[in-house]
């Protein structure tokens, strides 16, 4: 992860044959992304996590957040990141100095 990357994210999971999706919202931190990992692998057969950005997120952010996931892709669960363009935020450093706005 890069150092000082603040940006939140809301997920769900499911498969093609569950019944129930499961949602998960935080902050990508290495431990979060770790336990994303995880839950999708215990999703099973035909995983597919969904990974949803705010619109704000810069081109960096949405390609960190792809690259973190890419070996589960590889694995044959489907992976896709999305910007949600109703979701008001900018990712910055947060050594920067500037607050965070939520809108």
């Amino acid at each position: 992860m890069k150092p000082g990357r603040i940006l939140p994210f809301r997920a769900t999971f499911g498969s093609a044959r569950a019944v129930d999706v499961r949602t998960r919202v935080g902050w990508l931190t290495p431990y979060e992304v770790e336990m994303l990992r995880s839950e999708a692998r215990s999703v099973g057969s035909g995983a597919q996590l969904e990974l949803f950005v705010p619109a704000g997120a810069s081109e960096d952010g949405v390609t960190w957040v792809r690259s973190e996931f890419e070996a589960l892709r590889r694995s044959g669960i489907g992976v896709a990141v999305k910007r949600d363009a109703a979701w008001e935020f900018r990712d910055i450093e947060a050594g920067s100095g500037r607050r965070v706005r939520r809108t």
